[in-house]
């Protein structure tokens, strides 16, 4: 765990980000980041000018309004995911005794109160890293990477019985995992359909793979060929079937990396990529969760200097 005052503080944020309240209010939020957001990076990719402001959506939703900070544990904090009824949240911390990151989680009783006082996941904390992990929305499997060996990332998952439950001992998923890096996994709400990205072809792609049971190996992953680019493609995460949020990282820019998103035609099929203009700012945007009414996004994001976790909504 990280010193008492670090705890204090992201309990403190924590309950900011189920409240009411001026985010220029939040140590470490600048004031240039708070009201209507921050502005967009306008800068274009290798692939061409981005997305601009006032570009169809996908969602045909308009977009989210200015991110405010959630979790700050004056260490590097990311990878936010939530259950499908919002009242747990992980994350990945290295807060804790060592230097590696570790899965993290908070509980609350209702969608409008303060999260308590978040707590190492013992079970799946190692010496290594543990990171990039997402929850599914019934609370009972977590899909993360745990980086094994230098330059080796590979997915591993676990379960419990029921939320009041321990989690099982991580495993491997060997059928996915490869002699190049395995990151950021996300299990559909239908347990059968694995998102994940993977630089096996070169640059980071995302593939998807698919099992016939929650107790069934997966199949061959295939590479989303619609959402790829000579710049890096991860993160991704689905709150429907039909619609896939992901982050991308320009080649020509490795600091630089935007969220993105894109509606699902038929089979793998995607429609036009758009940026979410109204999060993006010349640094690192990432870790995209996406509540199942689309009107709440987690995300990380090191606009502050460190990655912290942010929240936004519409």
């Amino acid at each position: 765990m990280g010193s008492p005052g670090n705890q204090s503080r992201l309990v403190l944020l924590l309950f900011a980000g189920a409240c009411s309240f001026d985010p220029a209010s939040v140590s470490g939020l600048p004031a240039d980041q708070t009201g209507d957001g921050p502005a967009a990076d306008s800068a274009s990719g290798p692939d061409g000018p981005r997305p601009v402001d006032g570009a169809p959506r996908p969602d045909g939703l308009p977009g989210f309004g200015g991110p405010i900070m959630v979790i700050d544990t004056g260490f590097t904090d990311d990878d936010p995911s939530l259950t499908g009824d919002e009242l747990e949240v992980f994350f990945g911390s290295d807060a804790g005794l060592g230097t590696d990151e570790d899965i993290w989680t908070a509980h609350r009783d209702r969608v409008d109160a303060a999260f308590g006082t978040p707590v190492e996941i013992n079970p799946l904390a190692t010496d290594l890293e543990d990171t990039t992990m997402k929850v599914s929305a019934d609370g009972l499997t977590m899909v993360f990477t745990r980086v094994e060996a230098a330059n080796n990332p590979d997915l591993f998952l676990a379960t419990r019985p029921a939320r009041t439950s321990e989690w099982s001992a991580a495993v491997a998923l060997t059928e996915l995992n490869t002699d190049d890096s395995e990151w950021s996994p996300f299990l559909l709400a239908d347990g059968r359909t694995l998102l994940f990205c993977s630089n096996r072809l070169g640059d980071e792609e995302i593939f998807a793979a698919t099992r016939a049971s929650a107790s069934a190996p997966f199949g061959q992953p295939v590479q989303l060929t619609g959402l790829g680019t000579s710049d890096h493609e991860c993160d991704p995460m689905m709150p429907s079937p039909d619609l896939i949020f992901f982050v991308r990282q320009y080649a020509a820019n490795l600091g630089d990396s935007d969220i993105f998103m894109a509606r699902r035609l038929s089979g793998w099929e995607f429609g036009e990529v758009v940026r979410l203009d109204e999060l993006a700012t010349p640094s690192q945007d990432r870790d995209p969760w996406v509540s199942a009414d689309l009107s709440r996004i987690w995300f990380a994001s090191d606009r502050g200097g460190a990655y912290d976790v942010f929240m936004a909504t519409r």
